[in-house]
């Protein structure tokens, strides 16, 4: 099959329905009826010779062919778009451009609100979908076009994906308002005597980066219990003698919300990264390039590293 044989405009349409799952809002997408889209579908199959999509309830869900197109078409049309558009700026204002971002928990509290703060400022329509994906399945739909960007503490280094280094924080530490802790200073001993709530982590990536540290000095917290999501923290640490640890700046902010203590971590030497990722298909797009500019604009704006004035620190390790 030759590419001067296909009409562009099914590919768009192609695009639109891969990345919707649903008919009407592929036909809003693009700003054609709903029956015109039903019938560049027909036009699409008899091009293809395969169904493409596959009536699941309200959902349009792709055969094996249309996963393999949907990479490939998505490519074709961002270098298409980037011809035509001869390397402009992107315009958010006017745009109804849709971001699909996997953020975390540390994006979730620390950028999200700011993004929406900023984009509310522009008063633009620019859409967008915050979901929460694991790290095996979010790789997959960064390639597949579901996702356009990843914050998260462990890289992927795929070839084909891109990587940058954001952020580096240290660690904290929270507890309730009159925890036995806060009686002394906070030595490593006295932190590896207390009792400690997790956070889920994959076990294809081995121990969790502070259980690694504390490893490699010989050392094993007592975990009493795993949560899969930072959010559910304070409200079990307000209630119990559990301390959790978290990056600094997530600490600071749920302390300063629930009303509880945060203090540095004892553990020394002990930094946590963060990775903004995305699909290299994508650096042509200008909308992708201005949305990646805005989120590296947030992540490094407030402070890194030091625990907000006032609040207690650590006491030297012994």
């Amino acid at each position: 099959m030759s590419l001067r044989a296909i009409d562009l405009n099914l590919l768009a349409i192609f695009d639109a329905i891969y990345k919707t799952r649903n008919l009407t809002r592929a036909s809003e997408r693009i700003g054609l009826s709903q029956p015109a889209v039903s019938h560049a579908l027909t036009r699409l199959r008899e091009t293809f010779g395969d169904q493409l999509f596959l009536r699941d309830g309200r959902a349009m869900e792709p055969t094996a062919r249309a996963h393999r197109l949907g990479v490939a078409i998505e490519s074709v049309l961002n270098d298409v778009d980037g011809m035509l558009r001869d390397d402009a700026v992107f315009d958010p204002s006017g745009s109804q451009r849709e971001f699909n971002l996997v953020l975390s928990d540390y994006g979730e509290l620390l950028i999200l609100p700011a993004l929406m703060r900023r984009l509310q400022d522009l008063d633009t329509q620019l859409r967008i979908n915050v979901r929460a994906q694991h790290f095996g399945e979010v790789r997959d739909a960064m390639q597949f076009g579901k996702v356009d960007f990843y914050l998260w503490a462990v890289p992927v280094k795929d070839s084909g994906f891109r990587c940058e280094p954001v952020a580096t924080d240290t660690l904290s530490c929270i507890v309730r308002r009159g925890h036995p802790l806060l009686d002394a200073p906070v030595t490593l001993k006295r932190y590896m005597h207390a009792r400690h709530i997790g956070i889920g982590w994959p076990s294809w990536h081995g121990a969790r980066p502070i259980d690694q540290f504390l490893h490699s000095k010989g050392l094993a917290r007592e975990i009493d219990t795993t949560v899969h999501s930072y959010f559910d923290v304070p409200r079990v640490v307000a209630v119990t003698d559990l301390v959790s640890t978290m990056p600094t700046r997530m600490a600071c902010e749920i302390a300063a919300q629930h009303g509880l203590v945060a203090f540095e971590a004892p553990l020394a030497g002990l930094n946590i990264a963060m990775y903004l990722m995305w699909h290299s298909r994508l650096d042509g797009d200008p909308a992708h390039r201005w949305m990646g500019g805005l989120l590296k604009e947030l992540i490094a704006a407030g402070p890194a590293a030091a625990v907000k004035a006032g609040r207690r620190r650590a006491a030297p390790a012994v």
